[in-house]
């Protein structure tokens, strides 16, 4: 089968497939999956230990572009419309361009683990994030969702974090 999971993505004029499945239609397809009783040849088990054992989550493309941190806006970007453009109340982000709502420790949170993504090598501190953030949110509040979600080391200077 053929799976397009882009939830923005229409394949117009073509008939009815069995051998395309669409976004929409996946979670009605994994329960009729998970109803159905079926054997499973030793081939099989075999083929998905295999995959299980070769996936990489540390996996990086060798031809991503060059870029330093110096040169990316700064800010907390919205997930939804990518807009830089936010209010924020006591506990709350909202996106002023499309309106998404969540907590600013979950934005905190999700803009820390992509500075990680983006800068793999770089040790984790309290100053980055706050400035990656663009300045927004106290220091105290980044370094209690840093204690929180990894684990603090100290160097002589400075605390650095990494995965619990």
């Amino acid at each position: 089968m053929v799976v397009f999971i882009n939830l923005e993505f229409t394949l117009y004029s073509i008939l009815p497939n069995k051998h395309f499945l669409f976004s929409y239609q996946l979670p009605k397809h994994l329960s009729t999956l998970s109803n159905q009783i079926l054997s499973i040849k030793q081939e099989q088990l075999d083929l998905a230990h295999k995959l299980k054992e070769l996936h990489n989550e540390d996996y990086r493309p060798d031809n991503l572009p060059t870029y330093q941190l110096g040169q990316l806006k700064k800010g907390i970007l919205c997930p939804t419309c990518f807009s830089l453009s936010h209010t924020t109340t006591r506990q709350n982000y909202l996106c002023t361009a499309c309106g998404h709502k969540k907590t600013i420790t979950t934005e905190i949170e999700r803009s820390t683990k992509e500075l990680k993504l983006l800068f793999p090598d770089n040790l984790m501190t309290t100053n980055q994030i706050y400035d990656w953030c663009g300045k927004n949110y106290s220091k105290e509040r980044i370094r209690i969702i840093l204690k929180k979600n990894y684990q603090s080391h100290l160097s002589r200077k400075m605390t650095y974090y990494s995965k619990k």
